[in-house]
């Protein structure tokens, strides 16, 4: 009982952390749902569908954790578990559970609907500074792993901000 296998192990192993008594019966309750893969599709409305693949066909929704800004676009049938005491992350907030083997997420998307890529007729001086800008733009991701190294830091903070 130290915690080491003495044989071969198949099979999952969950881990999760309790953060109030309480949340270990909602825990345990979606233990057998083990996330295998997903799909994301992303329709021109703004309409974000997540389908989630799960090892077994089990009667048990995935359980996952969602800030804020994910509940707040949340549509279809994911539901918040108000019940599980929410995880507080080292950043941007905390984050509720939320049980659904898919999740839709709605974003307005009538204000960027306006907007243009460059104004209609671009000041002809400037189209040869922006076409060079934008092949430049092109070059650096073709060729160089900078940018993969700024995004992909091994940290839960920094990895994302190579999207900003």
């Amino acid at each position: 009982p130290d915690g080491r296998m003495t044989k071969a192990f198949e099979g999952w192993i969950r881990l999760a952390e309790v953060q109030a008594p309480g949340d270990r019966e909602i825990l345990d309750f979606h233990a057998p749902a083990v996330l295998v893969d997903w799909q994301l599709e992303v329709e021109t409305d703004g309409l974000m569908k997540y389908s989630f693949t799960k090892h077994a066909a089990v009667p048990k929704q995935i359980l996952h954790f969602a800030y804020a800004h994910h509940e707040k676009l949340l549509a279809g049938n994911a539901q918040v578990v108000t019940s599980l005491t929410p995880l507080a992350p080292p950043t941007k907030g905390e984050m509720k559970g939320v049980a659904g083997d898919s999740w839709q997420m709605q974003v307005d998307v009538s204000e960027t609907r306006s907007l243009g890529f460059l104004p209609a007729d671009p000041d002809a001086s400037k189209v040869e500074d922006l076409k060079e800008k934008a092949y430049g733009t092109l070059q650096f991701f073709l060729h160089s792993d900078q940018w993969r190294q700024a995004m992909f830091k091994g940290s839960y903070y920094f990895s994302g901000k190579g999207f900003q």
